[in-house]
């Protein structure tokens, strides 16, 4: 069965560094496929000339150059099960109103989403 959680991360405003677990049982290949990565109502498509592929199932992205994205890296080894995004520039205001959001993953077809309960400490959250 295919799994997606959240595990220890920091979000502000407008600013992420969220960890996680992935289990994907047909493993995608993330160069050739889209990539889309959103908390709540921020959504962005990653673009593929950003990722590389490591040793076995292992992919990291970097923001390409004149992409300006809110995503500056974002790392899914699916050998290991770990899934990291960090990225800047995002909106999340929203999180002010209701700390309670999805965090979601779509790569081909695996699509994905964990509802989050964050800790508000002013316009820093926590999970």
């Amino acid at each position: 069965m295919d799994q997606f959680f959240l595990g220890k991360s920091k979000l502000s405003t407008n600013s992420f560094q969220l960890t996680g677990s992935i289990n994907i049982l047909s493993k995608p290949n993330v160069v050739t496929n889209a990539v889309s990565f959103g908390i709540g109502y921020y959504d962005e498509t990653l673009p593929t000339n950003g990722w590389t592929k490591g040793n076995g199932n292992v992919y990291t992205y970097a923001r390409p150059a004149g992409h300006t994205g809110p995503v500056t890296a974002m790392s899914l080894n699916f050998d290991l099960g770990i899934w990291t995004a960090k990225g800047s520039g995002a909106n999340l205001a929203f999180l002010m109103n209701n700390p309670t959001t999805d965090i979601h993953l779509e790569i081909a077809d695996f699509a994905a989403s964990y509802p989050a309960q964050l800790i508000s400490k002013g316009t820093k959250f926590k999970y």
